[in-house]
């Protein structure tokens, strides 16, 4: 099912604000990150898990440098450096999500913001550029549907959201 920015924003913040950061993973161009939750059913933990092959970059609290297409850098680099800043921030709990209007996902664990690209490298792939998703299920009660996962799928013009649902 297609979501709008908004809805795929609202369903992001409900699964992912308050989890801990507990696994991270690589498998070639892939990260996966586990994330626990016990504000998705209460009582029970709950994992989340984030898988995305698009770039991304960990600003800290107090950094000047901003994500654009003019600091872009060799991917390799930009993964590994992306690698070493996420470790650091293994155990951290997430404050804040947010899909922004440029298709920027942003997640707040502790004092630093992991944001995920979908530019126009990622307009590359044909499939999804990041997707969130909940291990058990569980959903994400939102309008008409519960939610169980999320994905960013490029577009020509914009991004598009998509999501499991069922009623």
């Amino acid at each position: 099912m297609e979501l709008t920015r908004e809805t795929a924003n609202q369903a992001a913040c409900a699964m992912l604000k308050g989890a801990q950061l507990d696994e991270i993973r690589v498998n070639g161009m892939q990260i996966s990150i586990k994330f626990l939750s016990d504000k998705i059913a209460p009582g029970s933990l709950i994992e989340v898990n984030l898988v995305f092959v698009c770039r991304a970059t960990v600003l800290r609290e107090h950094s000047d440098c901003r994500p654009s297409d003019e600091n872009k850098e060799d991917f390799h680099l930009e993964r590994a450096r992306f690698l070493f800043e996420i470790y650091g921030l293994y155990g951290g709990l997430i404050g804040d999500v947010s899909i922004s209007k440029d298709s920027l996902l942003k997640i707040e664990i502790s004092s630093s913001e992991v944001i995920l690209f979908c530019d126009s490298d990622s307009l590359l792939v044909d499939d999804w550029v990041w997707s969130i998703s909940l291990e058990k299920d569980v959903g994400i009660k939102i309008a008409e549907c519960k939610i169980k996962s999320i994905s960013c799928v490029p577009g020509s013009a914009a991004a598009k959201y998509y999501s499991d649902c069922y009623n």
